[in-house]
């Protein structure tokens, strides 16, 4: 029989514990009516400067039809994608990110121009391309006053009403230009504040005059068409000093308009004619939204309307009869969000998001899984670290903690200690739904708020031989349970009707233990018990004594899975936790069949606690969140403290199932989870390029997202960095997954992890395609976006320097052609020269020779014939060795040159008495000569020497050579006879001279004159 917590309570104890109740519901006294309030508590994910906001102090949030968020606040405007916020501000480091104004006041997303209009209290209009998030434009404001600030704009047409301290500015979109403000119907021609602006279906712009009332201007011609005094909006008790200000409006359709007011909530219903019924208190009852300072409204897709007070927030029904206050879970050292609510706005997924003072809020619409528990508010009675839950029904239950005993009412949310002054491990309810609860020194029961040694009812328990520390319980049957021992004691089997307690360990039989630790029992849908140790797991067959060690191990290391923390059966497998592993997955012959881990998408895998629900999925508690496992689909979705959990870190074995819900314990509470409320997720993140860095041998370019679809790098790119964001505000963004592939190489994508982005090195010029996907928690692709990437060639990489190096390249082996076919009619020219010498010079030689000896043979007088023979072969030696020197490419200088020539002429010189005289340059003597060049420069000095010996009858010869630029100046001059140029007609020698100078590539001149000698000049065409 289940006992109630209040059926042996006192009554003393019974109005005692009202009276905390009581105590506890006092502070929402202060924000209802005197009728009972709903309060929902919800889980608020929060983003504050940690994250990446500038300052905490939110003013404005719009959603734009890209998918970003964006976040007005007192130090700027963030762009967010649920991972990342771009800041920009009045001094941002870059240009495109620069407003106007530091103080963000609102914000309007123009669909006509596709851009974003920012609006700065201080100074005026930023204008952002929502193309590219670039700001393009700045628009300083005209000040009425000194004193004058923007606070609110909305958009009619081509015109922007912008509200101040001062009145009302209208800015001109298309001109660009403000023009002048309409007359309003305000007293004594007043200028009063506007923070309000509405405009209507008709485009007409209603404006909230604060202590004046509202004022409808027609949206083109600005004329007044109507006024509603404040009088008629405040309540007929308002005293005359009430002045009436209009915070924020909200179009429930298009005759219906919400006024969030200092003096309450206001409704106003209006005709196409403008006449109107005012409704100074929507709300049936006398309720505190009727009279409370209102700051926003929204509303979702079902006519929810969310409604911000000064001190709580409140979601009412769309017929406005009734409202609920919306509350955070209590938490350590924070805030309660909701009573400091500057905007609020609702996505198109009706999530609630929240602008407060300290930051960014998201809560989501749908009923949370999680039901945290941690602090009670009235009491501020805390859990520190819970080991143990115990429920009692739906509303109630205990809890062990490293702080004491509590009790919780999860309906009001009350904690109350049982005992405070030391630490508990272990509350459970045993066979005979007694309440017991294990210290570190004793067994005690429970009995509504009283505790008692549990030996005054099971003495057995005074008969073991060791304390009973436990940490897990199970009841075998109507008078049989089991006990593990958290020290090392092994297990106890407890009959309660036989009142004794059976100790199994290492050394007791036929039921034994292959260890002492025991870390938890699981008694398997046969019946047998499984003990988890660090290291092994004993199967104990209670109906047939008898026990079996299993122990798995690690294939990659060859040790034992450890630590054994839980045990669970679901489609025929049992699931065990080993801390530090994830889960094992072993079948009934206890066979290891596969593991889970971090790798396959485990949150942690320090696992503790293992649940089945139903046989479709597995809960996981770990030391870093909570894994829900598809057995179906065999993936994971993860859960950490954003999404609701008292905190990241469970305890080991802090986990009980009760009613369909489980709880889990661990740091700072524990949390009441209801599986049926796991949703599987079916959206996927809404994936886009965020921006591109790109390393360049002239710097690092960086820019940010583009709406188009390539991006075009310049030549000199050395790598590029392409970042993307899955957005998907609604679950965790770290647990998005990417995978990208390029088209052109690869044929199956390439997985990224979390990591969102991709750095490309070293491809080839040319025209690629990046595709880029993005999966949820669940695993769910999102179809792949495409990025065109044009990769621009260095110089030496473009077709034109391709086709001018293959052209030089023809032009290079054509031109080695001809030069080889040069060096080709070089050597056929040297050799038909060397043949032609041969033949005229030695062939006649030697033909003479050969008669001369003929002749000496058949003449008796031979002596002068073999004189001529001599000569003759002497004559020939000469010509072999000046043939040999012109092929020597040793002797290839000026210097060789002069001394083959001084042994030619020097002799003949002498022989007749001709001084022979040389002027050589210093610089000449090391320049080196072509063998073409040599040979003939050699055989034209040599006729020309020889001619003046011959014919010019000189007594000197003089030789000269001297440097021209790079070549050389040759001449040869006799001081001989000379003879007339105009009558000389050229023989052999002359010929031969001109010859050999054109094929040396030099000009001769050859200068004569009767009695004045000859000159022979050689010089470098």
């Amino acid at each position: 029989m289940r006992i109630h917590i209040f059926d042996r309570c006192k009554t003393k104890t019974y109005m005692c514990r009202l009276l905390v109740w009581l105590l506890a519901l006092s502070p929402l006294w202060f924000v209802c009516d005197s009728h009972a309030q709903d309060i929902d508590n919800v889980v608020v994910r929060k983003y504050s400067q940690a994250e990446g906001l500038s300052t905490y102090n939110i003013r404005k949030i719009i959603k734009d039809r890209q998918g970003f968020f964006w976040i007005a606040s007192q130090d700027g405007l963030h762009r967010f994608d649920g991972i990342n916020f771009l800041t920009y501000s009045k001094s941002a480091p870059k240009t495109s990110r620069k407003l106007i104004g530091i103080d963000v006041r609102d914000l309007l997303e123009d669909t006509v121009n596709n851009c974003l209009w920012v609006l700065s209290s201080e100074n005026g209009l930023s204008r952002i391309d929502l193309r590219t998030g670039n700001v393009n434009q700045l628009i300083p404001s005209p000040y009425i006053n000194n004193d004058d600030w923007n606070i609110c704009m909305r958009k009619s047409g081509e015109r922007l009403w912008i509200g101040s301290f001062r009145g009302i500015k209208i800015y001109n979109i298309n001109s660009r230009r403000f023009e002048p403000a309409p007359a309003a119907d305000t007293s004594a021609g007043e200028r009063h504040e506007v923070r309000s602006i509405f405009c209507d279906v008709r485009g007409n712009v209603w404006v909230c005059f604060n202590g004046q009332g509202i004022s409808i201007f027609n949206g083109r011609t600005k004329e007044l068409i109507r006024a509603i005094p404040a009088a008629q909006l405040l309540p007929p008790h308002a005293s005359k000093d009430s002045r009436l200000r209009i915070f924020d409006n909200l179009a429930l359709d298009d005759s219906t308009l919400l006024l969030a007011t200092r003096q309450g909530l206001k409704q106003v219903n209006f005709s196409p004619q403008y006449q109107f019924r005012i409704r100074t208190a929507p709300f049936a009852r006398d309720a505190i939204i009727n009279t409370a300072p209102i700051r926003c409204l929204s509303r979702d897709s079902h006519g929810n309307i969310f409604i911000g007070m000064t001190d709580a927030f409140a979601r009412a029904n769309s017929d406005l009869s009734a409202f609920t206050l919306l509350e955070e879970f209590p938490r350590v050292a924070e805030t309660n969000w909701f009573e400091s609510v500057n905007t609020a706005y609702v996505d198109n997924q009706d999530n609630l998001w929240l602008g407060c003072q300290f930051g960014l809020g998201l809560t989501r619409q749908q009923p949370s899984p999680f039901q945290p528990f941690f602090l009670d508010k009235a009491s501020h009675i805390r859990l520190d670290r819970v080991y143990s839950v115990c429920p009692l029904n739906s509303q109630e239950c205990y809890a062990a903690s490293s702080n004491g005993l509590f009790y919780i009412n999860k309906r009001t949310k009350h904690i109350q200690a049982l005992d405070d002054k030391r630490p508990y491990y272990h509350v459970f309810k045993n066979a005979r739904n007694i309440i017991q609860a294990a210290n570190n020194e004793e067994m005690l029961q429970v009995t509504g708020l009283q505790l008692q040694p549990i030996a005054q009812l099971y003495p057995f328990y005074n008969e073991l031989p060791f304390k009973c520390i436990t940490n897990n319980y199970i009841p075998l049957n109507d008078s049989v349970s089991c006990l593990g021992t958290d020290n090392s004691e092994g297990i106890l089997l407890i009959n309660y009707r036989q009142q004794k307690a059976t100790v199994v360990n290492r050394s007791t039989g036929p039921l034994r233990l292959g260890a002492d630790v025991v870390n938890m029992v699981y008694q398997d849908r046969r019946g047998r018990l499984l003990v988890l140790s660090d290291k092994l797991l004993t199967v104990l067959n209670t109906a047939k004594p008898g026990y079996q060690v299993v122990q798995w191990e690690d294939s990659i290391s060859h040790q034992p899975y450890s630590i054994l923390f839980d045990c669970c059966e679901a489609n025929g497998y049992y699931w065990i936790g080993a801390y530090g592993s994830g889960i094992l997955q072993v079948d009934s012959a206890f066979r290891l069949v596969n593991t889970y881990s971090t790798r396959d998408g485990l949150c942690n895998d320090g696992v503790y606690k293992v649940f089945n629900v139903k046989d479709s999925i597995l809960v996981i508690t770990t030391n870093n969140g909570l894994s829900v496992f598809d057995l179906t689909r065999k993936s994971f979705t993860n859960y950490y403290e954003n999404d609701g959990l008292h905190s990241n870190v469970f305890e080991e074995s802090s986990g009980t199932a009760s009613n369909g819900l489980l709880y889990a314990g661990g740091v700072n509470g524990f949390t009441v989870i209801d599986p049926m409320r796991f949703t599987p997720v079916t959206s996927v993140p809404q994936l886009y390029f965020r921006n591109f860095s790109i390393q360049t041998t002239a710097g690092l370019l960086d820019t940010s997202f583009m709406a188009g679809a390539s991006l075009e790098l310049p030549a000199n790119w050395l790598q590029t960095t392409i970042f993307f964001a899955g957005i998907d505000y609604y679950a965790d963004p770290g647990r998005v997954q990417y995978r990208y592939r390029i088209r052109e190489l690869h044929k199956t994508p390439i997985a990224l992890g979390n990591q969102h982005f991709v750095s490309l090195v070293g491809l080839s010029p040319g025209v690629y395609h990046l595709e880029v996907q993005a999966a949820n928690g669940a695993g769910a692709w999102s179809e792949p976006i495409e990025l065109q990437l044009i990769f621009s060639p260095r110089w030496y990489q473009t077709w034109w320097f391709r086709i001018a190096l293959i052209l030089a390249s023809l032009g290079l082996f054509y031109g080695l052609y001809r030069y080889r076919l040069a060096q080709l009619k070089k050597e056929e020219r040297i050799r038909a020269h060397i043949a032609s010498d041969l033949h005229d010079d030695i062939g006649s030689t030697l033909n003479s020779i050969k008669v001369y000896a003929n002749l000496a043979m058949m003449k008796p007088d031979s002596a002068i014939y073999l004189m001529r023979v001599k000569e003759g072969v002497h004559s020939a030696i000469a010509s072999v060795k000046d043939m040999v020197w012109v092929l020597d490419d040793k002797k290839d200088t000026v210097d060789h040159l002069i001394s083959r020539l001084l042994q030619f002429a020097e002799p003949l010189c002498d022989a007749h008495n001709i001084v022979l005289k040389k002027e050589i340059d210093e610089a000449c003597y090391s320049h080196k000569l072509g063998k073409e060049e040599r040979r003939n420069l050699y055989m034209i000095i040599k006729e020309s020497i020889n001619n003046s010996i011959k014919y010019a009858g000189c007594t000197s010869i003089e030789l000269t050579i001297k440097p021209n630029g790079r070549h050389l100046s040759i001449s040869v001059s006799d001081d001989g006879s000379g003879f007339n140029m105009e009558s000389f007609v050229p023989g052999n020698g002359i010929r031969n001279i001109r010859m050999r100078a054109r094929e040396a590539g030099y000009e001769e001149k050859i200068t004569a004159a009767p009695g004045q000698g000859t000159v022979v000049a050689l010089a470098r065409s």
